[in-house]
């Protein structure tokens, strides 16, 4: 959980502080609570984060109003002016999204000056591989979380922004699904900036295609900020192979091809090991039952 105060929050997100005439009781240090983006989910202490994709009514108002309602300590709104209630705040932005964007940014860089690692692992049963990584992690002798389930770009924001009060190596891990739809074009998608990126597959479930038209069909992997950004990667599965991007093949450190699930942890411990004690390690592979070496370009 972050360790933020409503000073802060203004400080770091721009925009238009308003303090109630009865302000919070303590003023601009008044610790700030849960961030919620839905009002029915504000409890006492919380700041509710509207969207800039709803209504000018509900996202600037009536939303902001009812999280007052349920307690909610402030409101971080767009597009009006909000008065906040007795006891509470108010901070009005040019594009809450944008502001989202920049909290997010800076609870990236507070994990940075811990010294604790953000390892993102994305693809096809991305949330049993994350797991995996952990009993990794752990088992080099460091304190480590794995991340909830993230269903969208703002809880995802909203995650990172909680890494500010953590001095524990993170594992965010996002299934292709909603890496594609949610992550790819976000506010956030330049911020993460993993340590270690971890790819197993980025194909999309044909099911899933024929059901939601949204999620186009990715016949190659396309550049990826989120990835691209990354100090190091290890690839693993069929899908990355032969169509990681130069900015990523640059930075791999170890791959598995698609027959390899007996070899896969295997290679994704003694990457993550050499990694986490900031070693150069062997770029080697497994392709078809045979060792393979790849030069720094694949």
């Amino acid at each position: 959980m972050w360790d933020l105060c409503i000073g802060q929050l203004a400080e770091l997100v721009g925009g238009r502080l308003r303090l109630a005439t009865l302000p919070p009781l303590g003023g601009l240090l008044e610790p700030i609570g849960e961030l919620v983006f839905d009002s029915r989910q504000a409890r006492q202490g919380s700041l509710f984060w509207a969207a800039d994709d709803r209504s000018p009514g509900e996202s600037c108002g009536f939303a902001a109003e009812a999280a007052y309602a349920e307690r909610a300590t402030g409101a971080v709104v767009s597009r009006r002016r909000l008065e906040p209630w007795a006891g509470c705040f108010s901070l009005e932005v040019e594009s809450c999204d944008a502001a989202l964007g920049r909290l997010a940014a800076w609870g990236r860089s507070q994990l940075d000056a811990r010294g604790a690692q953000l390892i993102a692992v994305v693809g096809q049963g991305a949330g049993p591989a994350a797991r995996a990584i952990r009993s990794i992690v752990a088992a080099a002798g460091r304190e480590v979380c794995v991340a909830p389930t993230l269903p969208n770009w703002r809880q995802a924001a909203a995650w990172l922004a909680g890494l500010s009060g953590s001095r524990a190596d993170q594992i965010l891990w996002l299934e292709p699904e909603v890496f594609f739809q949610e992550f790819v074009n976000s506010p956030i998608s330049h911020v993460c900036d993993p340590d270690i990126a971890v790819i197993t597959s980025l194909s999309i479930d044909r099911a899933h295609r024929d059901a939601n038209q949204r999620c186009p069909i990715q016949s190659t992997i396309p550049p990826l900020a989120l990835l691209q950004r990354a100090k190091s990667v290890i690839a693993a599965g069929e899908d990355p192979l032969d169509r990681l991007p130069v900015q990523l093949e640059s930075k791999l450190r170890m791959r598995t091809g698609p027959d390899e699930s007996d070899v896969l942890v295997e290679l994704i411990k003694q990457g993550i090991n050499q990694l986490l004690r900031r070693e150069s390690p062997e770029l080697v592979g497994r392709t078809n039952g045979s060792p393979k070496s790849y030069d720094s370009q694949g």
